[in-house]
């Protein structure tokens, strides 16, 4: 079951880029357990991965991190 809505959320993000959507994304949180991995659909080409900062401006510790990341918003509080 989780396959099949991993392929139709894929397939989803693909037809909304098609149609020059803007599809913004978690990035994920593996934190530094994963340095510079990105989640579905964050990684997918053309889509922007936002990662998560505490109230302080301070990337969280859990946060998916990477060249991939495009900026981070509160996602965290103190």
């Amino acid at each position: 079951m989780a396959e099949l809505n991993l392929n139709y959320r894929y397939k989803s993000c693909i037809e909304r880029l098609e149609k020059n959507c803007i599809l913004v994304a978690a990035a994920g949180n593996s934190g530094s357990r994963s340095p510079d991995a990105v989640h579905l659909p964050a990684s997918r080409p053309g889509v922007i991965a936002v990662g998560a900062h505490s109230d302080l401006g301070k990337l969280v510790e859990f946060s998916s991190t990477g060249a991939k990341v495009a900026f981070t918003c509160p996602g965290q509080g103190n």
